[in-house]
This record gives C-alpha cells, sequence and structure tokens, in this order.
C-alpha cells in the first residue's frame, strides 16, 4: 500500500515539499516588498523634510517678534514629524508609490 488513489507516496511526498519551497520563496517576497515599502515611505520623509528646511530658509529673519532661543531646534523637530505624517498617510506625496513602483519591476529585458 504505497499508493494514495493509484498515486504514489513518493510523488505526493514531493509535491508537498516543491509546495514548501514555493511558499517560502513568497514569504520572502512579501518581506522584500514590505522593506522596499517602507524604505520608499522612508525617503519620502527625507525629502519633505529637506523640502520644508529649504522653504523655510526663503522666509525673511525677523518678523514682529524676532529669533526665541531653541526656534531652530522648534523648527527642525517640526519639519520632522510633519514630513513622518505627510509619509505615513495612504497617498503620502505620491513619491513613495512611484518609487515603488520603479524599483519593484522585475529585471527589463
Amino acid at each position: 500500500m504505497n499508493e494514495i488513489s493509484g498515486i504514489p507516496i513518493s510523488t505526493i511526498s514531493a509535491a508537498g515539499e516543491g509546495a514548501g519551497k514555493e511558499a517560502a520563496r513568497t514569504a520572502d517576497d512579501l518581506k522584500q516588498e514590505r522593506q522596499l515599502k517602507k524604505a520608499c515611505k522612508d525617503f519620502e520623509a527625507v525629502f519633505t523634510y529637506y523640502m520644508l528646511k529649504t522653504m523655510r530658509k526663503t522666509v525673511p529673519a525677523g518678523g514682529v517678534i524676532g529669533k526665541v532661543t531653541g526656534q531652530d531646534t522648534y523648527e527642525m523637530l517640526m519639519d520632522q514629524k510633519i514630513s513622518e505624517e505627510a509619509a505615513g498617510q495612504a497617498k503620502g506625496l505620491g513619491l513613495q508609490k512611484i518609487l515603488f513602483e520603479q524599483l519593484n519591476r522585475g529585471p527589463q529585458k
């Protein structure tokens, strides 16, 4: 009785092993895809931070109150938080989606 429904047991075992390898490969692919998405999201956050930082330099210094102690630090932290929140939204600025699509393509022939 080395058969199940006319199929040799060795064939069933080999098919099961192949399916396990396929599932493991898919799990690795999913892990890499998640890592790529996170990298794209982080890149968009850094890009947005530098954009805000550069924009802030265009605003003339002074104003009604003038420069307050710790203002630079506060503005830096605020820009970082805004950048992280913008990148964390479902659509973000759209840069992470474009990066992900470009980087997730298979090799071009």
